[in-house]
């Protein structure tokens, strides 16, 4: 039987479009695998096959679309958290919180 032998990391720094890795964190999730483990696959298949292991394709209109929206939608809440905007659902969160210590106040005579 091969001998394992033990992996040492190194950790690197990468620079990547910054649009695609919310999306691929989620797929990586979604498949059970780290965001990292994805990335060490690729490089693995890369050095094992000395190309690039997947057919590169350009993807439907339908996808295109989808990922078009989705890029709007996130540049939308980057540019919103720069503004100091927050989610609705922070936001709501925040005035059920409120009213009910406004309630509690006037509950103890306040």
């Amino acid at each position: 039987m091969a001998e394992t032998k033990e992996i040492i990391k190194k950790s690197v720094s990468v620079s990547l479009d910054k649009r695609i890795i919310e999306p691929a964190k989620c797929i990586c999730k979604r498949l059970g695998i780290p965001f990292n483990v994805a990335i060490n696959l690729f490089l693995y298949q890369l050095v094992y096959t000395k190309s690039i292991p997947f057919p590169i394709v350009l993807p439907s209109e339908e996808v295109m679309e989808q990922f078009d929206l989705y890029l709007k939608i996130s540049e939308a809440m980057e540019r919103g958290e720069k503004d100091g905007l927050i989610p609705a659902e922070e936001a709501f969160a925040r005035i059920r919180k409120e009213l009910e210590n406004k309630i509690e106040e006037d509950k103890n005579g306040g």
